[in-house]
């Protein structure tokens, strides 16, 4: 939900192709935000997917308990590392550019944040769970394109 002083028709229009769900400029009456969270959240709920558990290959992903299992073995992630996999996870097969982990992970606007931070934390994420993290098997590198989980 945008909260904004700007309240132009092409404004009102940027902010929800960047991605927010209700707009609201000032000057605004508490009670109709308050309600607009309200619905906001009632869909959310209703919309709602149970995320329970993910699993690739020989690697589950427990929505539940925040847990990642890798053969057997649970490894422990940080909440971005957990939040970066899972979004892979739940897209297996599919190539998903640095620019777009930027924008569903991190929640940057288009063509801010620095795709650096996603390399980093793929990194860091290969360190926990990968067998050979510089030959990777569950998060591949698809050369100029992005990062992918095999389905």
């Amino acid at each position: 939900m945008f909260l904004t002083a700007r309240g132009m028709v092409d404004d009102r229009i940027e902010g929800f192709k960047a991605g927010g769900d209700d707009y609201l400029a000032k000057p605004f009456d508490l009670r109709e935000m308050e309600l607009r969270v309200e619905a906001l959240l009632r869909r959310a709920k209703k919309n709602g997917k149970k995320r329970k558990r993910i699993k690739v290959g020989d690697m589950c992903l427990d929505m539940d308990k925040y847990q990642v299992e890798v053969n057997g073995r649970t490894v422990q992630l940080t909440p971005v590392e957990f939040e970066l996999l899972y979004y892979l996870m739940s897209r297996a097969g599919e190539v998903v550019s640095a620019e777009k982990l930027l924008q569903e992970v991190w929640r940057y606007y288009p063509g801010t944040g620095d795709p650096t931070v996603v390399r980093m934390q793929i990194k860091n994420l290969r360190n926990k769970i990968e067998p050979s993290p510089k030959s990777p098997r569950y998060i591949r590198t698809r050369y100029r394109y992005g990062y992918y989980v095999p389905a």
